[in-house]
């Protein structure tokens, strides 16, 4: 094996190969736009077009963090946890995206329609909370250590 390849981080390396698969899977997801706008599938081809751009932008903060993890002041186990956060996070909206797009739900509170609320809570609990948590563990490991 390339010794630049053997010393690279395996957390970086996880968050780079997630980073191109959801790339992938958001290129495809244009087949996915185009046959909601052609009747194809019964899909809203906005928000099917939502979960395009959430897999793009999801695999950029997913090479974002592979670029970032050797900055980190996390031991090994840390950084694992940390790229989970943000895997589970970028593949989750943009699934849950392409899900809401075929219930034509909004998902942004609870309205009472079951559909609605089921995937408000599904956003909130594998988009929102780890995100967010990935995002401050990120700005605390980014913290120079003390001297």
């Amino acid at each position: 094996m390339d010794p630049v390849a053997a010393s690279v981080d395996p957390s970086a390396r996880r968050l780079a190969l997630a980073g191109a698969v959801l790339l992938l899977l958001a290129f495809g997801t244009g087949s996915y736009i185009a046959a909601a706008k052609t009747g194809r599938i019964s899909a809203d081809p906005h928000i099917a077009s939502s979960a395009h751009g959430a897999g793009l932008v999801g695999a950029l903060i997913l090479f974002a963090g592979g670029w970032m993890t050797p900055m980190l002041r996390f031991g090994p186990a840390g950084r694992a946890r940390l790229s989970w956060l943000f895997i589970v996070s970028a593949f989750s909206v943009w699934a849950l995206t392409c899900v809401r797009a075929h219930l034509r739900v909004d998902a942004v509170t609870f309205t009472g329609d079951p559909a609605n609320d089921v995937m408000f809570v599904l956003l909130t609990a594998l988009v929102a909370l780890p995100s967010g948590a990935g995002t401050l563990a990120l700005i605390v490991g980014l913290r120079a250590p003390p001297t």
